[in-house]
Order: structure tokens, then C-alpha cells, then sequence
């Protein structure tokens, strides 16, 4: 690839500031719950719809 991967860049900050490292990790953490509560409140309501 052209440029690096999330994991790959999320470990390379690592080398250079741990505190970084840990608030990008937490901040995908709490991204991915958030489209995953999106997608699960989406999928409830057009179940919903349905007869």
C-alpha cells in the first residue's frame, strides 16, 4: 500500500509518545462502539418496519 495501515501507524506513534498511543487506541475503541450501536439501531428500526 501507498501509505500505512491504522495498526501500523498506531504503533509507530507508540515509539515516540506512549500517551498518544493510548488515546488514539481509546479513541478507536469508543469510534467503533459508536458506529456498531449506529449500525445496530439502524438494522432495530427497518426490522421494526417490516410486517
Amino acid at each position: 500500500m501507498i501509505f500505512p495501515t491504522f495498526p501500523v501507524w498506531l504503533a509507530q506513534s507508540g515509539a515516540t509518545d506512549g500517551q498518544l498511543q493510548v488515546a488514539l487506541a481509546l479513541l478507536s475503541l469508543v469510534f467503533t462502539w459508536a458506529l456498531l450501536l449506529i449500525v445496530v439501531a439502524i438494522a432495530g428500526r427497518t426490522r421494526k418496519a417490516r410486517p
